[in-house]
């Protein structure tokens, strides 16, 4: 639900004609996508073994670093060929695109409390820093 209010701030931003207000609902916009990112990492530190966690972590990173110069170049390459306001409208259909996913994709649905969760349910094994340091 949060991705598709998020569509709504940022295609209310792409439409304003007021910039402060632009600014505002752009902003909020953002809401849906940081708190994804924050429950990931959280998800992934309790999922992922310790001895693999540093390892999984820096190429997700490294990964998502050497992706955004191409997306970068590609939005910029777009807006000169079309507008900013364009791309910029256009681009807010990925928020309703990411909630229509989630609606569509029953595990998505019904993924446990971050509290809950159990890295036996997505194929690991428990580990602890006792079994860790007798190996």
């Amino acid at each position: 639900m949060s991705y598709a209010l998020g569509f709504g701030f940022w295609l209310s931003s792409a439409l304003m004609p007021n910039i402060s207000l632009k600014v505002i609902l752009f902003a909020i916009s953002m809401v849906p996508i940081g708190l994804t990112n924050i429950l990931n990492f959280v998800m992934m530190q309790n999922i992922i073994p310790e001895n693999l966690l540093a390892r999984s972590i820096s190429v997700m990173v490294s990964i998502s670093t050497c992706i955004m110069p191409v997306g970068s170049l590609i939005g910029g390459s777009l807006s000169a060929l079309l507008s900013p306001a364009t791309i910029f409208t256009a681009t807010s259909a990925s928020l309703l695109f990411i909630a229509v996913y989630i609606c569509c994709v029953p595990i998505l649905r019904s993924i446990p409390s971050i509290r809950t969760v159990r890295p036996e349910e997505y194929g690991f094994q428990p580990t602890s820093i006792a079994q860790n340091l007798l190996k």
